[in-house]
């Protein structure tokens, strides 16, 4: 097995850590991969020239990534009327809990159902582009 930090990755994978290590890089990766060059990626994530330690640098994207999640999510709601249950919604946000049907609100699962829903039904796609080319929303 490979080490990490100079001890076995093995104990790290029994405090779960490696899963965490590993989305983090996943978080860090894509987010380099987002500029042309490492220079662009040093220019975003410096101060005064002081390049940002690793923990700022996910402090900063998971800020972004929940400020995404939150419009997201205000987005699907404002789209449904508040009503993740509509039948235009056709039970996307639902599921069932216990044997209760139960609608989804955790914004990060609401947004990543909403993108889903964008990405993959053309009518709720069409609508939503006339709705933000009308700027009845925003």
């Amino acid at each position: 097995m490979g080490k990490l930090e100079g001890l076995p990755a093995a104990s790290f994978m029994v405090k779960g850590v490696a899963a965490s290590i590993k989305t983090h890089t996943t978080f860090l990766v894509e987010e380099c991969q987002r500029f042309l060059s490492e220079e662009d990626f040093w220019a975003r994530y410096s101060t005064a020239g002081v390049r940002l330690r690793y923990q700022n640098i996910l402090d900063t994207l998971k800020e972004a990534r929940e400020s995404q999640e939150k419009s997201d999510a205000a987005a699907a709601r404002r789209f449904f009327h508040d009503n993740l249950d509509h039948p235009d919604a056709d039970g996307a946000f639902a599921c069932t809990k216990t044997g209760q049907r139960r609608i989804k609100e955790k914004d990060s699962v609401v947004a990543e159902i909403w993108r889903e829903l964008l990405a993959n039904n053309p009518k709720i796609s069409r609508r939503w582009a006339e709705v933000q080319r009308d700027h009845r929303f925003i």
